[in-house]
């Protein structure tokens, strides 16, 4: 939700989307919530990465393809962690 006007930010989306969803999240969260960098820094990293505009880097907006490119993106950043899971 967007808080000021109560609008979803994202799309609709099924059970298997919705779960990539949250696991994508859960990749970028990792990135500023480890001290790596900020939040703002996060999704400036992942919008230049990901080539979109600001307006459209918003993992409810993501498709099932572009939540494994951030999932993918950010593991990379953790390597050893991610191939130890």
């Amino acid at each position: 939700m967007w808080p000021p006007i109560g609008v979803p930010m994202g799309t609709l989306a099924d059970g298997m989307l919705r779960h990539q969803r949250i696991q994508a999240h859960a990749a970028l969260n990792r990135l500023w919530e480890s001290g790596l960098m900020s939040k703002r820094q996060a999704y400036l990293w992942l919008q230049a990465k990901l080539g979109l505009p600001e307006a459209e880097t918003h993992i409810g907006k993501f498709s099932a393809y572009r939540c494994e490119q951030v999932i993918q993106l950010c593991s990379n950043l953790f390597p050893a962690a991610h191939n130890a899971a």
